[in-house]
C-alpha cells in the first residue's frame, strides 16, 4: 500500500497501560508533499477493513 505524500513508514508495537501492545506509526513525509496528519488517517479508513 502506498499512502499519498509519504516517502516511508514502519509500524512497531509500543506498550500500553491497558492493552499488551499498540500500533504505533513512524511516517516520513515526501520532501514538498502535502501530508497533513487529518490527511494519512483519512486516507488508512478507506484502506484497511476494520
Amino acid at each position: 500500500m502506498r499512502a499519498p505524500g509519504v516517502a516511508s513508514a514502519v509500524c512497531i508495537a509500543a506498550r500500553h497501560p491497558k492493552w499488551e501492545g499498540r500500533p504505533l506509526f513512524l511516517v516520513v513525509k515526501e520532501l514538498g508533499g502535502t501530508l497533513t496528519t487529518a490527511g494519512l488517517p483519512a486516507f488508512l479508513d478507506s484502506q484497511i477493513a476494520k
